[in-house]
């Protein structure tokens, strides 16, 4: 009778869990972005929701949650009720933080996650005064010119900052990091020739390559991308299977129903195979890279490992 019972309670479980998300979402959902309006994790949240909203005829609404290096609007969706009505769209950092940082969460146990969104490459750039056409003559010349080789970091143990210790480690490049407030105060010192160079995202840097004010070298993805069809893949450039992207995803906090995070993972890679997305994200330098919730969670799992051993293998602290 007992095992009667336990099997009648898992049953009524699964009736309810799937009566949840056919029904789901009967209300706005709201969607938080830890970062400030305007930016590319807002854009991309933003153009992701609308099509949400299309798709299942609820709002899906941002709220910007800026603060605490993300802390704060990560943690919010970490403490919130598992019920499908508040979702995370975050970056790569979102593993990298609480390694440097003291965080009330755990990015791996804390979270569901639901679906990865897009990659993006970055794009190795230098000032235009700087004698160099490639990466290979960017080695040659920083053993020559250590001194000038100075790189900027947008933020201690970013994406770029990591991809940069990389590539440091692999090709013994004479490079010194200099940490900046963000990617603004990296470009204006890159432009008046204050410093060498600096990985940057795509989408940060695509501006100032395009007003030719910085001179791009290489893209970190393993092919090129369609926003800058002459720069050669740093791969190309004579170091094979090198690689860095930053990347975007979507989160709900621990404990979500399974049938609410496959329904959202469904309509997540639904949205963004569509025609309007591809255009959309190819102009910003993204690859849209569909999966399963497992895989996703797999990803995670495997991309904290490599992060951490970057992290401790190049003794990066937080600021």
């Amino acid at each position: 009778m007992r095992m009667l019972a336990t099997l009648l309670v898992a049953c009524l479980g699964l009736v309810c869990a799937g009566a949840q998300a056919q029904g789901y979402p009967n209300r706005p959902v709201r969607v938080v972005v830890p970062f400030p309006a305007g930016g590319p994790v807002d854009n991309v949240a933003r153009s992701l929701g609308a099509k949400l909203a299309e798709a299942t005829g609820q709002q899906f609404v941002v709220d910007n949650r800026a603060g605490g290096n993300t802390i704060i609007g990560t943690d919010a969706v970490a403490k919130s009720t598992p019920d499908g009505y508040t979702l995370l769209v975050a970056v790569s950092s979102f593993l990298t933080t609480p390694m440097l940082n003291k965080a009330p969460y755990d990015a791996l146990k804390d979270f569901s996650p639901i679906a990865f969104i897009a990659q993006a490459p970055l794009v190795v750039v230098t000032n235009t005064t700087l004698p160099t056409g490639n990466m290979k003559e960017l080695i040659e010349y920083s053993k020559k010119n250590p001194e000038k080789m100075t790189f900027g970091i947008g933020s201690i143990g970013a994406p770029a900052h990591l991809a940069q210790e990389q590539f440091k480690r692999r090709t013994g490049m004479a490079m010194t990091m200099i940490p900046y407030k963000g990617t603004t105060p990296i470009f204006q010192d890159l432009i008046g020739g204050q410093i060498a160079g600096t990985f940057e995202p795509v989408l940060g840097a695509l501006p100032y390559i395009q007003g030719g004010r910085v001179k791009p070298l290489a893209i970190t993805s393993l092919k090129r991308v369609a926003s800058l069809p002459n720069v050669p893949t740093v791969d190309e450039s004579g170091f094979p299977g090198f690689e860095a992207y930053t990347w975007y995803a979507l989160w709900g906090p621990a404990g979500m129903p399974v049938e609410v995070v496959k329904k959202l993972n469904d309509e997540t890679n639904k949205a963004m195979r569509t025609p309007e997305m591809h255009e959309r994200m190819d102009k910003l330098g993204f690859e849209i890279v569909p999966g399963t919730p497992e895989s996703f969670g797999k990803f995670l799992r495997e991309d904290a490992k490599r992060a951490a051993t970057v992290i401790k293998d190049a003794n990066i602290k937080a600021e």
